[in-house]
C-alpha cells in the first residue's frame, strides 16, 4: 500500500478527493450551523487529507506523503479562495 504514494492513479484519486472536500466545505458553509460543527467538518477533511502520512513506511515514502499532503492542502486553499472570490481557475 505504501507504493501508492508514487502511483499516478493515486494522485488522480487525490485530485477527486480534493474536489469532494471542496463540495463538502461549501455545503457546510451553506448551512446554519454552530462553529463547533464547522470545526468538526474541517477536522474530518484534515484527517482524510493526512491519510498518506499513515501509509508511509520508509523515509522516502514519508517525504512523498508529506509533499502529497502539502500539495493537497495548497490546492484546497487556492480553490476555496478562488471560488469565494468568484474567479474561475485559469483566468
Amino acid at each position: 500500500m505504501s507504493q501508492l504514494l508514487f502511483d499516478e492513479d493515486f494522485r488522480d484519486y487525490r485530485e477527486r478527493e480534493i474536489e469532494i472536500a471542496l463540495e463538502f466545505i461549501a455545503m457546510v458553509w451553506s448551512l446554519r450551523v454552530t462553529p463547533e460543527y464547522v470545526r468538526g467538518a474541517t477536522d474530518a477533511v484534515t484527517k482524510i487529507l493526512n491519510i498518506p502520512l499513515g501509509m508511509a513506511k520508509t523515509k522516502e515514502q514519508e517525504e512523498a506523503a508529506r509533499k502529497l499532503v502539502a500539495d493537497s492542502i495548497t490546492k484546497i486553499e487556492k480553490k476555496i479562495l478562488l471560488r469565494r472570490l468568484g474567479v474561475t481557475e485559469g483566468e
